[in-house]
């Protein structure tokens, strides 16, 4: 693979991740509109899965 390929998977994938990072913003947001037993099992997930998002984003070359 070229430079300009890994150069371009890198960028596809940073834009995939910060992509899930905004979808999982929208439904911090949507949780507000939830039933409380709803917002208190969703929450945890939720942060969880960002968590897991920023690291790995952390970790990609800039």
């Amino acid at each position: 693979m070229t430079a300009i390929g890994l150069d371009f998977n890198l960028i596809r994938q940073r834009h995939d991740l910060m992509v899930e990072v905004g979808t999982l913003e929208l439904a911090l947001d949507a949780l507000k509109q939830r039933r409380e037993e709803d917002r208190a099992k969703l929450l945890p997930q939720i942060h969880a899965r960002m968590q897991k998002l920023n690291e790995t984003l952390e970790h990609l070359p800039a």
